[in-house]
């Protein structure tokens, strides 16, 4: 489960998961969102998601300290905005997360900061070694359709990346050299996978991870 922040300041794992939330009021029916979300510390935390209530934003990277959030969104009333991504160093890192420029459904918004500090699992040294496997994007998978996973890695790595099904048979491998950072990846099912349940298997240098995922 995803680690969330509730208050101005919150605490993280390294190479887990942490959610930052605001409360935001909108008006009846769809709108067109956009802001600005900037990194004070982007080696500390790295965002992957963006949504509003369960409607999806999308998230475009000007530069390591500088995103765009933006998209339609469709609720009303009182919801929440929330942003996550994978934390990224420990031994009580801080990195400052500031919402501002937010534009479109006449919402009436300040600029919204919240204080990141993460940690990492034990002592403060050594450093925490981990891979991180996030996704997959859409999901339940379309068995015609790519998908998108994330991976973070801490380290320069070989990335290996496998789809078994229920029966241990291996339907999918991907390989690439990835440095140290967050990646983005596209994959697809072969031709004629059948629908159910797998397993995504992520192994690197620094270590594993995995997920149960749903094929349509």
């Amino acid at each position: 489960m995803p680690a969330q922040a509730q208050s101005d300041t919150t605490r993280g794992i390294v190479g887990r998961t942490l959610c930052v939330q605001w409360q935001i009021a909108l008006p009846n029916g769809d709108c067109l969102f956009s802001a600005t979300l900037r990194l004070s510390n982007p080696t500390v935390w790295y965002p992957l998601q963006a949504r509003v209530g369960n409607d999806t934003l999308r998230l475009e990277r000007r530069n390591d300290s500088l995103w765009l959030v933006g998209g339609m969104i469709a609720p009303d009333g009182e919801h929440t905005l929330e942003l996550c991504g994978v934390v990224l160093a420990g031994s009580d890192s801080v990195c400052i997360v500031t919402l501002d420029s937010v534009q479109g459904c006449d919402i009436n918004l300040m600029r919204r900061v919240q204080v990141v500090v993460v940690r990492s699992i034990g002592p403060p040294l050594p450093y925490v070694r981990f891979a991180r496997l996030e996704g997959p994007y859409p999901h339940p998978i379309e068995r015609d359709e790519p998908f998108v996973i994330y991976v973070g890695l801490d380290i320069r790595s070989e990335v290996r990346i496998r789809l078994f099904d229920l029966l241990g048979r291996q339907v999918l491998e991907a390989k690439q050299q990835q440095e140290r950072g967050v990646y983005r990846i596209v994959l697809q099912l072969p031709l004629g996978s059948a629908p159910g349940l797998y397993l995504l298997r992520l192994d690197t240098t620094s270590g594993s991870d995995s997920a149960v995922v749903v094929v349509d």
